[in-house]
């Protein structure tokens, strides 16, 4: 049976060893971190605009894409509405004309 020193010098080499590998595992927390956060910046950067370089954002750039679609869509309803009231007012003048040639 070991004693006691024996038993404490292999729980201190245990331990030693477990604090290192803690350290590396932290050493590449803080690693991904720093990673991550520049990746972070470059997504902010697409994202929102910027005033240095006047560049648009993505967020701004939908945005107006959003609203020209809505306004787009809107005056394609009133042009099939404009269109189909004259393609019927077309129907019922001709339908009156042949009935004026026929009779």
């Amino acid at each position: 049976m070991p004693s006691n020193t024996e038993l404490l010098e292999q729980i201190i080499k245990h331990n030693e060893k477990s604090s290192q590998k803690h350290l590396e595992i932290l050493q590449r927390f803080e690693e991904y971190k720093r990673e991550q956060n520049d990746i972070n910046k470059k997504i902010l950067g697409y994202l929102h605009n910027d005033n240095d370089t006047n560049q648009k954002g993505l967020v701004e750039k939908v945005d107006k894409l959003t609203e020209k679609v809505s306004n787009l869509d809107k005056r394609l309803i009133k042009l099939s509405a404009v269109y189909s009231t004259g393609a019927t007012g077309l129907v019922l003048f001709m339908k009156w004309l042949m009935g004026k040639i026929i009779i």
